[in-house]
């Protein structure tokens, strides 16, 4: 790995069939005004126009790399092994950021080992959501779906020694969940943050259309979030009455998950882990099932 370049700002955007948005995302990058750059496109093995789209922009400091199909998280983490800077930002390809993105970002973080701002949605949609992502309790808003909380990493600059010296990378092994699952490492290592000040011109601009992961509901996104599920219950260093609750949102969330996909053995079984270990908070929430 090369030496840290103390100004330099390494933006890592992971790319697969992304040709419709790559261009826009990757000149919002470009047009910064914070300039010591640089970018890594990692092709985790796109099928579409998307490296003839990279391969029209000349920028010096752009870098395209193709890898064969692994995942997100192991584009991400090639990009991180890459990268030369003192900070990161890991940016998704169908994402955008407002031209003070980095450059309020560096102005907070400081001493800290993170920082991050508001997000604001980008849709057809008239009443586009804004996350403000202010939270005095971070590690617990994350782990009980805080719906101010945006966790898309997109949103965030990192100090690149804090997650070099913690070790902290990208779980292969998730896809949709990877996102919270390493900002959880983050902050059970300690990671401190600061806020951006909200304006328009340091926003992060977070797309919404059909083909978001997170915007369809399969089997494959269930899987992924009883997989991280899974991972959390392991974190001992987590309070235990944030565990309990965590325990019991997530096992209510993949109940009703499932019945939306008419998956009942999955369903049966959520529902009597709820009842035996939850019972009061069940029987409330039964209704809202809707299980007959």
């Amino acid at each position: 790995m090369q030496e840290v370049n103390e100004d330099l700002v390494s933006i890592i955007i992971p790319c697969y069939n992304a040709e419709n948005f790559i261009t826009e995302t990757i000149m919002s990058v470009i047009n910064q005004s914070h300039k010591n750059i640089e970018i890594f496109i990692i092709d985790d093995g796109s099928k579409d126009n998307s490296k003839n789209k990279i391969e029209q922009l000349t920028e010096s400091n752009l870098h395209y790399i193709y890898q064969p199909n692994q995942g997100v998280s192991s584009a991400r983490n090639n990009g991180f092994n890459l990268s030369n800077g003192k900070y990161i930002v890991f940016l998704d390809s169908d994402d955008f950021l407002a031209p003070r993105f980095i450059e309020s970002r560096l102005f907070c973080i400081k001493s800290l080992d993170f920082s991050f701002g508001r997000v604001k949605e980008f849709s057809s949609l008239k009443n586009s959501k804004i996350w403000s992502n202010h939270s005095d309790h971070l590690l617990k808003d994350l782990l009980l779906f805080n719906s101010e909380i945006n966790t898309c990493p997109s949103g965030f600059l990192f100090k690149k020694t804090f997650l070099l010296n913690k070790n902290i990378t990208f779980n292969k092994k998730l896809q949709s969940t990877a996102d919270k699952f390493f900002l959880l490492e983050v902050l059970l290592a300690g990671g401190t943050y600061g806020y951006v000040y909200d304006t328009d011109d340091t926003d992060l601009k977070y797309r919404i259309h059909d083909n978001s992961m997170s915007n369809m509901l399969t089997q494959e996104l269930i899987s992924d979030n009883e997989k991280y599920f899974k991972l959390v219950k392991k974190k001992k260093s987590i309070p235990k009455g944030i565990t309990n609750e965590f325990k019991f949102k997530m096992t209510y969330i993949l109940c009703g998950a499932n019945k939306k996909i008419n998956n009942w053995k999955p369903t049966c079984y959520y529902l009597i882990y709820l009842l035996l270990f939850f019972p009061r908070k069940s029987i409330a929430y039964l209704f809202s099932l809707k299980i007959n």
